[in-house]
């Protein structure tokens, strides 16, 4: 019959095994998992994001005689251009206005725009927009001169 030391050395190296083994399987596990998603994360950005970056959104003040767009007053001018080889159906962006030299935003922080208008490759369309600042920060502003970018720009195609 075996001994006590026997019994508990022979369950010490089947815990042991286990331990092992579960250690190994969770590290298969998480690199697979990290493989998975590095290849949608690929997938995203070949089907839809290197799309999307090569769409252009511009800025003007005033007048773009390119596209034969005026715009009056208070109001600022965006251009978008389909760069990409699909046709753009839809694109949405938030305007953020800083003035020159500062870092803080200065308009009403729900300054988005939406472009329903279709752009096949290679064309470009121009439009006009307000931008709502605060009273102090208005009357601060000379000739309308801020600096005005993009944020959260999605971009629709059609498929």
């Amino acid at each position: 019959m075996n001994s006590k030391n026997e019994i508990a050395e022979a369950i010490l190296i089947l815990i042991k095994t286990l331990i092992k083994w579960l250690l190994i399987g969770i590290i298969v596990f998480a690199g697979a998992w990290f493989a998975l998603y590095q290849i949608g994360e690929y997938y995203d950005w070949y089907r839809h994001e290197r799309h999307a970056d090569k769409v252009d959104v511009r800025f003007f003040i005033g007048e773009y005689m390119e596209m034969e767009a005026v715009c009056e007053g208070n109001s600022y001018g965006y251009i978008i251009r389909n760069n990409s080889e699909k046709i753009v159906e839809n694109v949405r962006f938030k305007v953020i206005a800083k003035k020159p030299g500062y870092s803080n935003i200065i308009n009403h922080e729900d300054t988005r725009i939406e472009s329903s208008k279709i752009l096949k490759p290679g064309e470009k369309y121009a439009s006009c927009f307000s931008v709502f600042f605060s009273p102090e920060e208005w009357m601060s502003i000379k000739d309308m001169a801020v600096e005005l970018y993009t944020q959260d720009k999605w971009v629709d195609f059609a498929d």
